[in-house]
């Protein structure tokens, strides 16, 4: 079904059709519409301009790091530099493995406090479990 603006709403500004029946308005519907003038809308352009910057400058420094992290070391050639990354490695797999063995006592200790209350509570006729 063709859309008939009858001109009651806003379509009279979209369209062009007016209340009337008469014909449609006499404007360009292709004029630019951004000629505003500066000293009423400039600070908007200004904003937009500045966006529109700082969003390149943010696309290009993650760029630029993407690359320097993708050639490590920023590009430098050092002498046996590779025995570092295996020290490093090394170390934080100590550290891993010191983490979850802390993580295990811990788990092993809240689950016999756990224990503990559950056995308080049912001496004093009290249920954690619901049945």
């Amino acid at each position: 079904m063709p859309y008939r603006p009858t001109g009651c709403d806003r379509d009279c500004y979209i369209s062009g059709v007016r209340p009337g029946g008469g014909g449609p308005a006499l404007h360009n519907p292709y004029a630019r519409r951004d000629n505003l003038p500066d000293n009423v809308f400039g600070y908007l352009k200004e904003r937009v301009a500045r966006e529109q910057y700082e969003a390149n400058a943010s696309e290009e420094a993650r760029a630029r790091n993407t690359i320097m992290n993708s050639t490590g070391k920023g590009g430098k050639r050092i002498a046996g530099g590779s025995t570092g990354d295996w020290e490093a490695l090394g170390q934080q797999l100590d550290r891993m493995s010191s983490v979850s063995e802390r993580h295990e006592a811990l788990k092993k200790l809240y689950q016999a406090e756990w224990q503990q209350w559950e056995g308080a509570l049912a001496s004093k006729g009290l249920a954690i479990t619901r049945d």
